[in-house]
């Protein structure tokens, strides 16, 4: 229970965070903005995932993330794609692994930078997610089931340039939501971390 509190704490702090910078960067003289260009970040990602039923705690995954930005047309808008890999070797010192990959889609909003070099965003993505390892193995189908389920990326981030063609993904922070088989909700909640670099394309 102190877990699922401290997982919710951290994740309101960071969005109450980048609510006060998007606020603060949103005061700022608006400089000329550069046609947008797709974008291919590539992270490391950690995830923080509720134990299933009658285990104890949370445990943790790593891994990492490819993710694409497509603008549309000269909008702030931004259609995105990501595909996240993560493994644990032992969920909730049970001793059996988890490998947590998942697809997703959806828009990505670009927020008023002003005159800095840093993009902040916010996005909501859909799709699914697979979870392989011994403890998605079907004789365990009462911690998780195996197969594939909806699964959904809310959150942001943001972005500081290096250069027109480079960047680096500071911080992004989501809920990631998925509905694998437990026998109790048939429902995670998961807090996903990613930092890396982004390339940008086109001229």
């Amino acid at each position: 229970m102190r877990a699922s509190v401290d997982r919710s704490f951290l994740l309101l702090f960071a969005f109450v965070a980048l609510a006060v910078l998007c606020a603060v960067l949103s005061r700022a003289q608006k400089a000329p903005v550069d046609r947008p260009h797709p974008e291919l970040a590539l992270d490391y990602t950690f995830l923080r995932s509720n134990a299933p039923p009658g285990a104890c705690g949370c445990f943790n995954l790593s891994g990492g993330s490819v993710n694409a930005a497509f603008p549309l047309g000269a909008s702030r808008w931004r259609l995105t794609a990501d595909a996240t890999f993560a493994h644990t070797g032992s969920v909730a010192n049970s001793g059996k692994s988890l490998t947590l990959n998942s697809y997703t889609v959806g828009p990505r909003y670009m927020l008023p930078n002003g005159r800095f070099p840093i993009h902040p965003f916010l996005q909501t993505l859909v799709g699914v997610a697979h979870a392989g390892g011994a403890i998605s193995q079907r004789q365990n189908a009462t911690v998780m089931g195996n197969g594939i389920v909806i699964a959904a990326n809310l959150g942001g981030g943001i972005d500081l340039n290096a250069g027109h063609r480079f960047g680096f993904r500071l911080l992004e922070v989501e809920d990631s939501i998925t509905a694998f088989n437990n026998s109790v909700n048939n429902y995670q909640n998961i807090l996903r971390v990613s930092s890396g670099v982004v390339f940008r394309f086109g001229r």
